[in-house]
């Protein structure tokens, strides 16, 4: 589901895509972007060079106006959590406060469904590191870069 698509202000998602690129940029300095395609369960899809072949991985960005706790928890509907949980390729969960410039991670295979939502959607959460440039080694390691 495109960062767009969801129900924030213009100026939010605006300035999540923005932190979202320049964080990417730090993160895997080798990347290109291959795809941004709504019909994807996530908001990028990257190619990332490494030294046997390429990796793919894709990036799901949810901005924030709160910095969320050990864990980040939303609501997503069944399907799309079934999505972003069987892709096939890692999915790194960008969380960022657009107000205070914070920004935190997370990996979708390690979302846990916890209760029924309103309108047939469905509680999650999910543990979130903070996001520093002492993680971007974790990040890049997990990936297998």
């Amino acid at each position: 589901m495109s960062l767009l698509s969801r129900k924030y202000p213009w100026y939010v998602a605006a300035r999540a895509q923005t932190m979202a690129e320049l964080l990417l940029e730090k993160i895997f300095p080798q990347q290109r972007l291959v795809a941004q395609d709504p019909s994807f369960p996530y908001d990028f899809l990257l190619s990332l060079k490494a030294r046997a072949a390429d990796r793919f991985v894709g990036v799901e960005i949810r901005a924030v106006e709160r910095d969320p706790a050990e864990r980040y928890t939303f609501q997503v509907r069944p399907q799309a959590l079934q999505r972003l949980q069987s892709a096939d390729v890692q999915i790194l969960i960008l969380i960022l406060n657009v107000k205070e410039n914070h920004s935190f991670y997370a990996w979708a295979d390690e979302i846990q469904p916890r209760g029924h939502g309103i309108a047939g959607t469905v509680y999650c959460s999910v543990p979130v590191g903070r996001l520093t440039e002492d993680q971007y080694a974790i990040i890049r390691n997990r990936v297998g870069l």
